[in-house]
């Protein structure tokens, strides 16, 4: 036999398995039970290892879950299932057919299908197909389209008034009292001209007296206040009476901006101030040289045109690199009286030999040197003998 084991879930689309039992020891196990063909219920066949002959139980699942526990027995011989016989076998009968004997006519309406059946008499009086009915028994009378209007425009009246309509807080509709207050307003308009309003359609407007007045022109109409208004003519005539002024020349300008008095122009940074600040420095003739004036500058290079200086003692000073111990050429060497290098006795550049020769007087002396590259330490302290 096949299909041993079945159960009904009453929902269609679960995955069913089944597990069976002899003697509360599990034998076979994870039993597919497919869904046959009445709706909800699953079948699958018995299976167990070794086949043991005796009373097996099932217990079934879906998903995961037991859904039923103990549900049957199944008698197996050792090869093949034990057909049940007895008592409740032979009242039920192999197809069924014991249960006609149990005494109850619905049973025994089972021998035929139920659409042969013939409706019971009382059911079959109050029914009438509606392919054939020409009025429903004991039905509540339909409203006509006329009962249905009259009755939606009693109930407008009396919720906004007789002649109104109002739905939410949507705006009255004007009765006909209304409409025709605005239709005599509108009969007052005349158009001249199709699509343009008259100016003086309504009665009791602004008359022409009015409107000069509110134009602030009621002494006369416009007319006469735009030909008070000068002529084209007026207007030349009154403008060849200004006198012609000739613009200054480019000299001219340019000889008034030199004269100028400079004292009333001293507001900073402008042209007046740098003149009044320059001319204050004094005359740059007076200013002695090389001085203070660092290497490169004018002073310095005034002060360095050399002169080998005019006394008694000739005296070469020789210049070298402090590292390589080679001379150092081109280099500027001027000879001071006095610490400060203000006082300038003599001054020359050192030749190829790195040597500048001078000519002083016996007495403290000192060098100083300058050539780019180089740091001196100056000044350098000689005494002239």
């Amino acid at each position: 036999m096949a299909k041993e084991l079945r159960i009904s879930l009453g929902a269609t689309g679960l995955t069913v398995t089944a597990s069976v039992y002899l003697a509360g020891v599990a034998k076979a196990t994870a039993i597919a039970c497919a869904e046959i063909g009445v709706t909800g219920a699953y079948a699958g066949d018995f299976t167990a290892t070794p086949n043991v002959a005796g009373v097996y139980s099932a217990e079934f699942f879906a998903g995961g879950a037991t859904v039923s526990s103990g549900g049957g027995q199944i008698v197996w011989d050792g090869a093949a299932e034990v057909v049940q016989t007895g008592d409740n076998f032979a009242r039920i009968g192999a197809a069924g057919a014991g249960l006609t004997a149990l005494g109850d006519t619905r049973i025994a309406n089972l021998d035929a299908t139920v659409s042969s059946r013939t409706k019971p008499a009382d059911t079959q009086a109050r029914v009438t197909l509606v392919d054939t009915a020409t009025t429903l028994t004991n039905s509540p009378s339909v409203p006509s389209a006329g009962d249905i209007a009259a009755a939606t425009a009693a109930q407008v009246t009396t919720d906004h008034g007789a002649g109104s309509y109002a739905r939410n807080t949507e705006p009255v509709i004007p009765d006909n009292a209304g409409i025709a207050a605005v239709k005599a307003k509108t009969d007052q308009l005349a158009f001249t001209v199709a699509g343009q309003v008259d100016a003086n359609a309504l009665s009791g407007g602004v008359d022409v007296a009015g409107v000069r007045a509110a134009v602030g022109l009621a002494a006369a109409n416009l007319d006469t206040q735009l030909g008070n208004l000068p002529t084209n003519a007026e207007l030349a005539t009154a403008l060849s009476t200004i006198p012609t002024v000739t613009p200054p020349t480019a000299g001219a300008i340019a000889d008034a901006v030199w004269d100028e008095a400079i004292a009333a122009h001293v507001i900073a940074g402008s042209t007046g101030k740098k003149l009044t600040d320059a001319s204050a420095m004094g005359d740059p003739w007076n200013v002695a040289v090389p001085a203070a004036y660092p290497a490169g500058t004018a002073g310095y290079k005034l002060g360095g045109i050399q002169t080998a200086g005019a006394g008694a003692v000739t005296w070469p000073y020789t210049l070298t690199d402090a590292i390589s111990g080679l001379p150092i050429v081109g280099a500027d060497v001027w000879v001071t009286s006095d610490t400060q290098g203000l006082n300038t006795l003599a001054s020359g550049t050192t030749n190829g030999s790195g040597i500048a020769t001078f000519y002083l007087d016996a007495g403290q002396v000192y060098v100083w040197r300058a050539k780019a590259g180089y740091d001196f330490a100056n000044p350098d302290s000689e005494v002239i003998a």
